[in-house]
């Protein structure tokens, strides 16, 4: 009889020193990385703004190539 078993679950240690942090550490932390997140959000809505702003500046060039219409 085959029987599908499911692999018991390995940790693995991170390579490197141990350290420890306090809670003041641990929220710091927490509050830079909320801090980037909302950097990132932001970065990618004007990634979008100026890939839209391009998109807009293309139609306008091959408008312009093509001629003048009747």
């Amino acid at each position: 009889m085959n029987q599908s078993r499911t692999p018991a679950r390995r940790t693995q240690a991170i390579p490197g020193p141990v350290v420890q942090a306090s809670g003041a550490d641990v929220t710091g932390i927490l509050a830079r990385l909320a801090a980037l997140e909302s950097l990132a959000t932001d970065q990618a809505a004007q990634i979008e703004a100026a890939q839209a702003e391009l998109a807009d500046h293309e139609a306008r060039i091959a408008a312009l190539e093509a001629g003048p219409t009747p």
